[in-house]
C-alpha cells in the first residue's frame, strides 16, 4: 500500500530510529505511518538508501533540516503513489504534513476522482460517510485491526443513497463498531468487500433478559438496537464478498434485487436476525436475487434462520455450516432453480419465534416453501452430500430435516445423512426425488393434506 514507502533502509543498517531522537543517514532506518510524529534535530548527511527493497537513491548533497526532509518524504510517497496505484489514490491522516491528504474519511470522498482509491491511516474514525453515486472508489485501511469506523446505533458509516447509481464500490481492511448499517448502497454496479470485521452493527450486544418471546420483543423495541446490517446492499449487478467476520449485529449480510455474486469465506456468530439474507423486494420469485453463489460460510447462532433466501432463482450454496440457529438453518421461500450441496446443518430450529420478539420461520432444519412469482422451472431444489444432525422441533410437533409446503415441483435429494430426526415433512403435491441411499426416507413422509 502507498504509506509503505516511508520505510527508508540504507545499504547496510540494522538499526532502527527513535524517532524523536537525532538522526545521522548512515546506518539508520526510517519509518512511521503517521509522518506528524517525524522530528529532526539535525541534518541528514549524505548517504544511499534503499527504498523498501527496492531501487536505490542517492542523497549525495544531503538535507537541511526537517522542512527540506518532510518534502523529500512527501515527493518520495506522492510520486510512488503516481507509479504504483495511479495518481488517483490520496490517504486520510489527520494532521499528516502530505499534501495528498486529508483528516477526515469524507472530505477524501469529495476530493477522490471517479475510480480513485482513498487511504486510511490506522486510527478510530467517527461519523457518516456519504459516497457519490457518480464517482466509484477503493476504500482501503492501512491494517484491518488498525483502521476502525464507527458511528452510533442510528447512524450509518458509509451510505449511497441513490437508487440509480451504476458506479463500483470496494472496502478493504477495516473494522466497524458500534454502528447502524456499516455499509449500506441502495445501488451500484459492482461491489467487493474483503479482509473486513463488523462488530455491533445495529445491536450493542445487551442480551434479552430471558429465553422468551416477550424478552426479545423488548430487546428489539430498545435503544439497545436499531434496523441496522454489516452489509446492506441493493441493486447490483456484481457481487463479491470475501473473508468478513460479523459479530453481534442485528443482521449480517442483506442483498437485495441483485444479479451475480460470490459470498465466502464469511463467519457471522450470534445475529439477532438472519446471518445471510438474499432478498426479493416482492418477496416472489418475480424478485430477488440470481447467479449467487455461497461458499465456505460460517453461520453461528443466528436469532432467526441462518441463510435465508427469499424469491430469485439459481443460488447455489455450497460448503457451509450453519449451527444453533433460533429458527432454519437454511430456508428458501418462493426461490427456483437453486442449489444446496455439501453442507452441514446442527442443532437449528431451537425456537418458535426470531430474535426480534416475532414468530419465527421455525418447521424444520431445512425449509422450502412456496412458488409465488414462478413461471417456468425445471425445479426447486437439489439437495446433494449435506449432512443434518440434531435439529430441535421449532413451532412444529416433530424435529424435521425438510418442511416443505405449497411446492408443486421436484426437490432432489441424494447423498445426504440424517443425524436424530423424525421423517422428512412434505405438503401439498411436493415431489421428492431421493437417491438408492435414501430410499427409506420415502415411506416415512408426512403430508399436510
Amino acid at each position: 500500500m502507498p504509506l509503505t514507502a516511508l520505510r527508508l533502509t540504507n545499504e547496510s543498517g540494522q538499526k532502527e530510529l527513535i524517532i524523536d531522537q537525532d538522526f545521522e543517514g548512515a546506518d539508520y532506518t526510517l519509518f512511521d505511518t503517521d509522518l506528524s510524529k517525524f522530528l529532526f534535530n539535525q541534518d541528514i548527511e549524505a548517504s544511499n538508501f534503499i527504498i523498501d527493497g527496492g531501487a536505490q537513491l542517492s542523497m549525495l548533497n544531503g538535507f537541511a533540516g526537517t522542512s527540506d526532509v518532510k518534502d523529500w518524504i512527501d515527493n518520495y510517497v506522492k510520486n510512488s503513489i503516481n507509479s504504483t496505484s495511479g495518481a488517483n489514490t490520496i490517504i486520510v491522516s489527520p494532521n499528516s504534513p502530505l499534501d495528498n491528504s486529508y483528516d477526515t474519511i469524507q472530505e477524501a470522498i469529495n476530493n477522490c476522482v471517479d475510480g480513485g482509491t482513498i487511504y486510511i491511516v490506522n486510527g478510530t474514525y467517527s461519523g457518516t460517510n456519504t459516497l457519490n453515486p457518480n464517482k466509484s472508489v477503493n476504500i482501503v485501511g492501512e491494517t484491518k485491526n488498525g483502521v476502525i469506523l464507527t458511528s452510533d446505533l442510528n447512524t450509518n458509516v458509509f451510505v449511497q443513497t441513490s437508487t440509480t447509481c451504476t458506479k463500483n464500490y470496494s472496502f478493504e481492511n477495516i473494522t466497524f463498531q458500534t454502528t447502524k448499517n456499516a455499509i449500506l448502497l441502495e445501488s451500484s454496479n459492482k461491489v467487493e468487500i474483503s479482509n473486513i470485521k463488523f462488530e455491533n452493527c445495529g445491536w450493542n450486544g445487551t442480551v434479552a433478559l430471558g429465553e422468551y418471546q416477550n424478552l426479545y420483543a423488548s430487546l428489539w423495541s430498545s435503544v439497545n438496537t436499531s434496523d441496522g446490517a454489516a452489509i446492506h446492499i441493493k441493486k447490483n449487478t456484481d457481487i463479491n464478498i470475501d473473508n468478513v467476520e460479523i459479530i453481534k449485529c442485528v443482521k449480517g449480510v442483506v442483498i437485495e434485487d441483485s444479479n451475480s455474486g460470490n459470498l465466502k469465506n464469511i463467519l457471522v456468530k450470534e445475529s439477532l436476525h438472519h446471518g445471510i439474507h438474499l432478498d426479493s423486494s416482492t418477496n416472489d420469485a418475480t424478485n430477488g436475487c440470481s447467479n449467487f453463489n455461497i461458499s465456505n460460510c460460517s453461520i453461528k447462532c443466528a436469532h432467526s434462520n441462518g441463510i435465508r433466501i427469499t424469491g430469485g432463482k439459481q443460488i447455489s450454496i455450497i460448503g457451509c455450516i450453519v449451527d444453533h440457529s433460533f429458527n432454519a438453518g437454511i430456508q428458501f421461500i418462493n426461490s427456483v432453480e437453486c442449489d444446496l450441496v455439501g453442507c452441514t446443518l446442527t442443532r437449528n430450529n431451537k425456537k418458535s419465534f426470531n430474535g426480534l420478539g416475532e414468530n419465527g420461520d421455525s418447521q424444520g432444519t431445512l425449509s422450502v416453501i412456496g412458488e409465488a412469482g414462478v413461471t417456468v422451472t425445471t425445479y426447486v431444489l437439489n439437495v446433494s452430500g449435506c449432512t443434518f444432525s440434531c435439529g430441535e422441533k421449532g413451532s412444529e410437533l416433530f424435529a424435521y430435516a425438510l418442511f416443505a409446503a405449497d411446492i408443486n415441483n421436484t426437490v432432489n435429494i441424494s447423498g445426504c445423512g440424517y443425524i436424530c430426526f423424525d421423517p422428512i415433512y412434505r405438503a401439498n403435491d411436493l415431489t421428492i426425488v431421493t437417491d438408492s441411499q435414501l430410499s427409506w426416507i420415502t415411506s416415512q413422509l408426512h403430508s399436510l393434506h
